[in-house]
């Protein structure tokens, strides 16, 4: 409510010719913004510790150069679905993580944005990287595709499991 109404003041201020006033409601806006940022941050860091582990890894997996394994070739699509499995396990992950932390109260917006659209849009950063990026990979719109399907099974999975976990 504090930070609420000094939103408002501030925005009422910029029509006043009073500039001095203009400037200390921007300053404290932004200082209060940035204090409740870090400490959204923070807050998600604490909850989300193996979602974030597994971005990093995922990062790492895509700009690295990849060995190669020969039982990999014995399997149809091999790295098509480790691309499933890797999206698909930091997006159930991060519905995990969340519902741990918000038992009844889970918000399917945040679980919408953060373990299907974040994995989607890191999926998709992650092929442009190893095309423009590195010389060892290559981008590749199967790869993401193949991304976007893990993410959306895991979002989907997710949503089921949770629709008949609290259903009592």
């Amino acid at each position: 409510a504090d930070f609420q109404n000094y939103l408002f003041q501030m925005i009422v201020s910029y029509f006043s010719p009073n500039y001095v006033q203009n400037y200390k409601y921007s300053v404290y806006f932004c200082i209060k913004l940035e204090s409740k940022m870090q400490k959204d941050v923070t807050i998600r860091l604490k909850e989300h510790p193996l979602s974030i582990t597994i971005v990093c890894l995922i990062i790492i997996l895509s700009l690295m150069k990849v060995p190669e394994i020969e039982m990999a070739e014995d399997v149809p699509l091999a790295d098509k679905w480790a691309h499933m499995v890797m999206y698909g396990t930091l997006s159930i992950t991060v519905w995990a993580e969340h519902v741990r932390h918000h038992r009844n109260r889970a918000s399917h917006t945040f679980l919408l944005v953060w373990s299907l659209i974040v994995p989607i849009l890191i999926g998709g950063a992650m092929e442009l990287a190893q095309a423009y990026l590195t010389t060892v990979r290559s981008g590749d719109w199967i790869d993401f595709l193949a991304n976007s399907i893990g993410a959306g099974i895991a979002y989907l999975l997710g949503a089921v499991l949770l629709k008949t976990a609290f259903r009592k």
